[in-house]
């Protein structure tokens, strides 16, 4: 009995180590690095997504990804370089896209998805298009590439990690990534 009391205080006492209590009473937050989120998404880079249809499509190349926390804010920056080849022009396209995106969190996988990304800003060269192009035609453009950003996981919670199974959601607070941790 003695024991089984030890093991139980040691587990809390490792949680309460390295989180903090939610202010809503929901569990324990966790912080997840930023640094091992950017490590697990640069493994699917460089990634090639098929855009459009037919004449008009082509593969958008997307490189270079990072992710980033914005201080007071309960979304993430994405930034990403890109090429698109199309048989229609004989060069490739070369620019960047910068998105804001809130975190999903799918129990079943204990993955994190991009929710809800929006475009933020998309140069081709060295043009930014938001002096020339509004923000709805942008979204317009990068609507494809949008969708398919919400399938990638961006991060896998370690299932050898005991704290995984007690994940109740994952939130983006003060621009930093935290799990909810409850029982």
């Amino acid at each position: 009995m003695l024991k089984r009391l030890s093991l139980i205080i040691a587990v809390v006492a490792l949680f309460i180590g390295c989180a903090k209590m939610d202010k809503q009473g929901r569990g324990l937050i966790v912080p997840i690095p930023m640094k091992t989120i950017n490590e697990n998404v640069k493994k699917n880079f460089p990634m090639d997504k098929k855009v459009g249809e037919g004449m008009f499509g082509g593969v958008v190349t997307l490189l270079d990804p990072v992710v980033a926390g914005k201080s007071g804010s309960d979304k993430l920056a994405i930034g990403s370089n890109f090429s698109f080849k199309t048989s229609l022009l004989p060069q490739v396209i070369k620019g960047g896209v910068s998105l804001a995106s809130g975190i999903r969190y799918e129990e079943s996988s204990k993955s994190l998805y991009l929710d809800n990304p929006e475009v933020q800003e998309m140069t081709l060269g060295n043009t930014k298009l938001s002096k020339y192009i509004s923000k709805e035609k942008r979204e317009m453009i990068t609507g494809l590439l949008v969708k398919a950003l919400k399938q990638e996981k961006i991060y896998t919670l370690d299932k050898n990690d005991y704290k995984t199974g007690f994940v109740k959601s994952v939130q983006v607070n003060d621009g930093k990534v935290e799990a909810i941790i409850g029982f």
